[in-house]
């Protein structure tokens, strides 16, 4: 037996690392082709953050609102469902109550009456629209 071979099929491949990464390595111009992570994972958040920041300022507050509502319903269809099966609710009264107690519930309340309601009176929606009519009358 070799110093390099593994004593145990368990050190198997802590041993051949080195040689997994010389062999499946990349060169410069395909690193180039894969997108960064962070920059992915930031380009999928902006428009998460760009239609919360309009619900809070109150800029076209109720369609931002509504498609933070049809994330949220995407969220309570995938992950909502399992996590109610997670909870195993022994009848439709506490299976009710399972659905009732999810965040994205509370949620979808909240982003309903933004929808329904609008921004309000100090909102940047009610400045602007202060301004125009104060210009164009």
């Amino acid at each position: 037996m070799s110093a390099n071979q593994p004593r145990s099929a368990l050190g198997r491949g802590v041993l051949d690392v080195d040689r997994k990464r010389t062999t499946h390595s990349c060169s410069r111009s395909d690193a180039a082709l894969v997108p960064s992570t962070q920059a992915a994972v930031g380009a999928n958040a902006q428009p998460y953050y760009a239609a919360g920041g309009g619900v809070l300022i109150g800029l076209l507050a109720p369609l931002a609102a509504l498609g933070l509502l049809v994330i949220i319903l995407v969220a309570i269809a995938t992950s909502g469902r399992q996590r109610i099966k997670l909870y195993k609710p022994i009848d439709e009264a506490d299976r009710i109550d399972d659905w009732l107690y999810l965040p994205e519930t509370l949620y979808v309340f909240m982003l309903i009456i933004i929808v329904s309601a609008g921004a309000g009176p100090y909102s940047l929606n009610a400045l602007i629209l202060g301004l125009m009519n104060k210009h164009f009358a």
